[in-house]
């Protein structure tokens, strides 16, 4: 068994993914035995052919699961964990220097918590326009920022997924919903299930934010995500009828979106 996992879902990343994985053979040798396990979400750019020249340098196995969705191929690198401590991941997440031992410290630390959010800083890859400066408190939402934040208890919405960790035992009761986009749908359905989450303030990843997440249409899909999940997270605690995606549900997710990219755009939206 190794000491941990790095689970990563990609699709399309050839672009990004040569960066994330440079980040990781910058962390020399840790003293950690670690697998990058990243699962193919049905790309059709060079991803394939960036696995494998990385595989000669790290120890990296790479999956595929053709059907696209990203808590799809998640669930699809289940099956391939064989250490109790995971790491989850995005492909344009960078680790900082210390990355895995600082998870295995907070492991170590924390042996009852079950579920772990980390630190994660957005780098931008462009200039910020003026009126993006303006919402900087939006980034949490938009770009999944985490910082300045003090380690313990933390509510499953502030876990994000481009730096959080889960002991393997969550898996065999809690899976990722296919329906659902967003990690947070699985944080919170880990806590009803008797799970206890703590932040971890040490490990840390830059979020490369690319030109498109800097414009308009971004925020409005964004909006759109946030308001489906939080449409689900009413369905499930019996506050709307319908099913998970129909009905009641998927027209507050449409009202959500509406609301909240104008409240983004205008600023009135509370941090």
């Amino acid at each position: 068994m190794t000491d941990l996992n790095i689970l990563i879902a990609t699709r399309n990343g050839g672009a990004l993914l040569p960066r994330v994985l440079d980040g990781y053979l910058a962390l020399g040798d840790a003293g950690v035995s670690y697998e990058i396990i990243v699962v193919d979400n049905g790309s059709d750019d060079d991803t394939g052919a960036v696995l494998q020249s990385y595989s000669e340098k790290l120890p990296l196995a790479a999956l595929h699961e053709p059907e696209p969705g990203k808590n799809r191929a998640l669930n699809t690198g289940l099956a391939a964990l064989d250490a109790d401590r995971v790491i989850l991941s995005d492909d344009d997440a960078i680790p900082h220097a210390g990355f895995l031992d600082a998870w295995m410290q907070a492991f170590d630390g924390h042996p009852d918590a079950d579920v772990f959010g980390g630190a994660i800083s957005p780098l931008f890859d462009v200039q910020m326009p003026d009126w993006m400066l303006e919402q900087k408190p939006r980034f949490e939402e938009l770009y999944a920022r985490r910082e300045g934040v003090e380690a313990g208890p933390i509510s499953p919405d502030f876990i994000f997924g481009p730096n959080m960790a889960a002991r393997r035992r969550v898996f065999d009761t809690v899976r990722f919903d296919d329906a659902v986009g967003r990690e947070t749908d699985f944080c919170r359905r880990a806590e009803a299930a008797g799970c206890k989450l703590v932040f971890a303030p040490q490990p840390a990843v830059s979020h490369i934010v690319r030109q498109h997440q800097t414009e308009p249409e971004f925020f409005e899909r964004r909006a759109y995500r946030l308001g489906l999940g939080t449409a689900h997270k009413h369905w499930q605690a019996g506050e709307l009828s319908g099913t998970p995606t129909t009905g009641a549900k998927a027209l507050a997710a449409r009202a959500y979106r509406a609301f909240r990219a104008a409240k983004i755009r205008t600023g009135v939206l509370n941090a």
